[in-house]
C-alpha cells in the first residue's frame, strides 16, 4: 500500500471535541502515512493533542493565520471583530496565498481541512483554495457542527466561496447526519453533488476496561456532565431537573461539571447552583487532567443535556462503550442511538423528562440494564479503527466533485 503525505489544517480557539476526534482518528490510522498538522497559535486544543499523540510521523506546524477570534466584549475587541467582518474577503484572498506557500513545501497528497461549523473558520476554508494552487490532488473538508446561513453583508462572499469550493473539493465529510442536514438546508454545497457529501461518523477506541458496578448504599452515585460550561450545553436545564427530584433521591447522588469554562459562564452556573440550593449536590470541577476513559469509568452516570444542536457527542459513545449509562437529549448521535421509547433520551430542555430518567436510574437495581441491547448493537460502527479505515479508504478513492 502506497504511503501518503497528509496535511491537516485546524484553526480553532478552545479545547474540546475536535482534539479528541483527531487523537482517536490518527491513533487508529490503519496505514503508516505521514501527517503534518497546521494550526493557529491561539488554538488551545493543540497542547492537549500534542500530549496525547506520541507518533514521530505526526508533525505540528504553527501558522500565523490572517483570521483571529474576537469575542466582542470590549470596545476594541468589538471594533476589531467588525473590521474582520468587513475585510474578510480581502483577508481570505491573502490567506489563500499564505497557505499555498506553506503547503507547497512538502508535496502533500491529501489535505484534510477541519472546520467546526460552516463557514466556521474562513482560515480553514482558505486553506482548501491554497491547497488547490499547491496542486494537492485530494482536498476534503470535514464539518463537525452545524452549517449556518450567511451573515449580513456576506451573502456574495459566501456565494463566491461555495461556487468555487465545488471545483476544488474532492469531498465534504460531515461527522453526522444532523450536520449533513444543516449543510443541505443552509448552504449551496449540496447542490448538484450531494453524492459527494459523505457522512463518516466519529469513532472512539474500545476501552481497555468496562464499568464494574459495586453498589454500596452508603456511597453516593457519581453523575457528571463532560463539556464546557457553554450556555447551549444545558447545565442549567439539568440543574432545574435536579430540583424536581424527591429529596431522598437527590441525597443519593453527587454531581460534577467537568470541563473548561469562561468566567461569565462559571458565575452564571455558580449563581444558579446557589439559587436552587444545590451546593451540597453539585460541584464545578473545571478541567480535569486525566484521560476521558479514566474520568468516565469513575462515573455511574453521564449526562448530555445539550439544548439545541450537537454535531455528534463523542462522550456519549465513550460512556456507552465503557458500559456507563447515559441520559441524553435527542440531539447529535443520540438521534441515531436511542429509540423513541427509550426513557434515557429526552427532548432538549425537558426538565421533567430529565428528572424522570434520573429517578429511573437511581431506583434501578441493575444500572447497566438501562443501556438497551438495541443501543449496544448500534455502537459497533462507532469504533475508531472502523472510522479511521473509512477515512483512509475514502480519501484514497479516485473521485472528484462535479
Amino acid at each position: 500500500m502506497i504511503k501518503k503525505k497528509i496535511a491537516i489544517v485546524w484553526e480553532g480557539y478552545e479545547a474540546g471535541g475536535i482534539d479528541s476526534y483527531l487523537y482517536y482518528l490518527l491513533e487508529a490510522w490503519p496505514v503508516d502515512d505521514e501527517f503534518t498538522i497546521f494550526y493557529n497559535q491561539e488554538n488551545l486544543g493543540v497542547d492537549r493533542l500534542k500530549l496525547l499523540l506520541k507518533n514521530e510521523k505526526i508533525i505540528f506546524q504553527p501558522v500565523k493565520t490572517f483570521f483571529r477570534f474576537y469575542e466582542g466584549k470590549t470596545f476594541f475587541s468589538l471594533f476589531f471583530k467588525y473590521l474582520l467582518h468587513i475585510f474578510s474577503p480581502i483577508l481570505f484572498l491573502t490567506n489563500i496565498y499564505h497557505y499555498k506557500r506553506k503547503l507547497m513545501n512538502k508535496n502533500f497528497d491529501i489535505l484534510i481541512a477541519q472546520n467546526g461549523g460552516y463557514p466556521g473558520s474562513y482560515g480553514v476554508l482558505s486553506s482548501c483554495f491554497g491547497a488547490k494552487l499547491a496542486k494537492i490532488q485530494t482536498i476534503a473538508l470535514v464539518i463537525h457542527h452545524a452549517a449556518n446561513s450567511s451573515l449580513p453583508g456576506h451573502k456574495t462572499f459566501r456565494y463566491f466561496i461555495e461556487k468555487n469550493l465545488k471545483n476544488i473539493l474532492h469531498s465534504i465529510i460531515p461527522i453526522s447526519n444532523p450536520t449533513k442536514e444543516t449543510i443541505e438546508k443552509h448552504t449551496n454545497l449540496s447542490k448538484d453533488f450531494d453524492q459527494n457529501i459523505n457522512v463518516i461518523e466519529n469513532g472512539v477506541p474500545l476501552p481497555k476496561k468496562k464499568k464494574q458496578y459495586i453498589l454500596n448504599q452508603k456511597r453516593k452515585l457519581k453523575v457528571a456532565i463532560l463539556g464546557r460550561l457553554d450556555r447551549h450545553k444545558g447545565h442549567d436545564d439539568f440543574l432545574i431537573a435536579l430540583t424536581l427530584l424527591p429529596r431522598d433521591l437527590l441525597r443519593k447522588i453527587s454531581v460534577e461539571f467537568i470541563g473548561s469554562y469562561k468566567d461569565e459562564d462559571f458565575k452564571r452556573i455558580s449563581s444558579l447552583i446557589t439559587d436552587l440550593d444545590l451546593h451540597e449536590t453539585v460541584e464545578i470541577k473545571g478541567f480535569v487532567n486525566a484521560s476521558t476513559e479514566k474520568i468516565i469509568l469513575d462515573l455511574d452516570l453521564l449526562i448530555m443535556a445539550t439544548k439545541d444542536f450537537e454535531g455528534f457527542g463523542l462522550t456519549i459513545i465513550e460512556a456507552l462503550h465503557a458500559r456507563v449509562p447515559v441520559i441524553s437529549t435527542r440531539v447529535g448521535v443520540a438521534l441515531e442511538l436511542f429509540s423513541e421509547e427509550d426513557i434515557m433520551a429526552v427532548m432538549p430542555s425537558d426538565h421533567i423528562g430529565i428528572s424522570k430518567a434520573l429517578e429511573t436510574f437511581i431506583n434501578s437495581e441493575n444500572k447497566q440494564s438501562l443501556i438497551s441491547e438495541d443501543v449496544l448493537g448500534k455502537l459497533k460502527k462507532y469504533d475508531s479503527k472502523h472510522s479511521s479505515r473509512k477515512y483512509r479508504e475514502h480519501l484514497t478513492r479516485e473521485f472528484k466533485l462535479q
